[in-house]
């Protein structure tokens, strides 16, 4: 994976035995265009992670970038690092990555591709995210106890994945709640929360 950063964006490329794979590019925002360069390196990297995400997860990848000092900082225990990029490399933990130095001129796509970034929004990483994560929350032990639990099942009634027996009114001080509630899974959620069963309350 081949990542580079720019005043006003970053690049990453994903490679496989010199064939590209996937890219991508991002603007900074205005905060983010005040990051010192220091910053925004790893900050591609970590892009490029999440926006291959199903690519890269649980494989051994090499990081080419351009800034030599990250090599070393990255390699440094998490404790070690300068504050300021720990966030960041808390976030890269779930990945296996081995970053290697690479002159600017040995990464022309990525570098050129920096600086020629997409103004917009990129809505189909945010959708990969929000698809992983929702995978993860099937994996729950909220899911099977969900429907058998007396305190969250009377409202699991009424989502698609179950036929209510007898219709039943929803009680008027809960309207407001339920208004909030997430029937779209096979999971009670209120306002991004998980509905927490009385069997598992102490776990």
């Amino acid at each position: 994976m081949k990542t580079n950063a720019s005043k006003h964006g970053l690049r990453a490329e994903l490679s496989v035995c010199g064939k590209i794979v996937a890219f991508g590019s991002m603007a900074f925002t205005s905060t983010e265009q005040n990051y010192s360069q220091i910053e925004k390196e790893p900050y591609a990297i970590l892009y490029g992670c999440k926006k291959f995400h199903q690519f890269v997860y649980g494989r051994r990848i090499v990081a080419q970038t351009d800034h030599k000092p990250l090599e070393a900082i990255l390699s440094k225990p998490l404790s070690q690092a300068p504050p300021r990029l720990q966030r960041m490399m808390i976030q890269l933990q779930p990945y296996d990555i081995m970053v290697q130095y690479v002159r600017g001129k040995d990464l022309p796509v990525a570098d050129t591709l920096s600086r020629l970034h997409s103004p917009h929004f990129d809505e189909e990483c945010s959708l990969e995210i929000e698809f992983h994560v929702h995978s993860v929350m099937k994996s729950i032990p909220a899911v099977p106890k969900t429907p058998d639990n007396r305190s969250t099942g009377e409202i699991f009634q009424d989502s698609p994945y179950r036929t209510p027996r007898t219709p039943t009114p929803p009680p008027a001080a809960n309207s407001e709640s339920r208004n909030r509630e997430d029937y779209s899974r096979p999971y009670v959620a209120r306002t991004g929360r998980v509905v927490k069963p009385r069997k598992i309350m102490d776990i």
